[in-house]
């Protein structure tokens, strides 16, 4: 049963319960709620219900109303106000000409101060790598496209370049590039399962990285002798040889090598950054 571990981490509320063993599902998800509460009380993260997908709902939607109301006042290459017949060719001066002049209101988003949180926004990354980790173990393409949109925007306002270009190339191949046909199969073929069994499915990155340490390994065997040809037989027998010497090892019980490989799952790096910054606060 659940046990509650978090108290050795800082700032958390010490007024929290143990779960018992033993409890209903129901008295399991009120003790859930409760604690959940807590936490976002303690942290001031300043989280309801779905407010922060509704607050961002309706500044889109008022911002579009605004572009809109810009677009119907745009004439070929300018602008051109209805109001006084004056003509802009950029919209910055088109828009303080409509707020200094005529006093137009446009929508101007506000910024929370909880959007500064660095626990909150700790907590929220973490949450959202869990769970990619999570839909790669089990191969859940639609969960992964989704919380792409979400990394997509974190690296973006963290300017990581390299990861940003690779996740809108993720998102695009599902929306546009791809047909229906396609996107669906290319969303639910994100990772491989080498080795059977639930939850044991990897990225396919990390597939073709361990495949093209196997070829090389392989190859170099051959010394001299290598040859495209040997190389074409390498790749497409390496993988059915080496599932067949799992399945030999695990019939026969040998005991495995102590040949690592690189691991799926990096979601144990959290406890690590938790401990780091429980170091640096005095």
């Amino acid at each position: 049963m659940l046990k509650s571990n978090t108290r050795s981490i800082v700032g958390y509320p010490a007024c929290l319960d143990v779960m018992e063993e033993g409890c209903s599902n129901k008295n399991n998800i009120e003790f859930v709620e409760k604690i959940s509460q807590k936490v976002m009380d303690c942290f001031n993260l300043g989280v309801t219900e779905n407010s922060s997908i509704s607050r961002i709902r309706n500044d889109l939607e008022a911002i579009h109303a605004d572009e809109q109301k810009l677009f119907a006042m745009r004439v070929n290459d300018h602008y051109q106000c209805a109001l006084c017949g004056k003509c802009f060719t950029s919209l910055v001066w088109f828009k303080k000409h409509l707020t200094n002049k005529h006093h137009w209101k446009l929508h101007q988003a506000n910024t929370n101060e909880h959007c500064n949180n660095a626990v909150g926004q700790f907590l929220f990354m973490s949450l959202l790598f869990r769970d990619t980790c999570d839909s790669y173990k089990m191969c859940d393409g639609a969960r992964s496209v989704c919380n792409a949109h979400f990394e997509w925007l974190y690296d973006s306002a963290l300017k990581h370049s390299k990861y940003k270009i690779w996740l809108w190339r993720m998102i695009t191949y599902t929306l546009s590039i791809l047909g229906f046909r396609e996107s669906f199969e290319y969303k639910w073929n994100i990772s491989v399962n080498l080795n059977g069994g639930i939850r044991n499915n990897i990225p396919n990155d990390n597939a073709v990285e361990i495949q093209v340490n196997n070829i090389k390994r392989e190859l170099n065997t051959q010394g001299a002798n290598k040859s495209y040809e040997s190389a074409k037989q390498i790749c497409m027998t390496t993988q059915v040889i080496h599932a067949i010497k799992q399945n030999l090892m695990r019939t026969s019980r040998t005991a495995k090598s102590k040949s690592t490989r690189p691991e799926a799952d990096k979601s144990g790096d959290i406890m690590k950054m938790v401990e780091f910054l429980r170091q640096k606060v005095p």
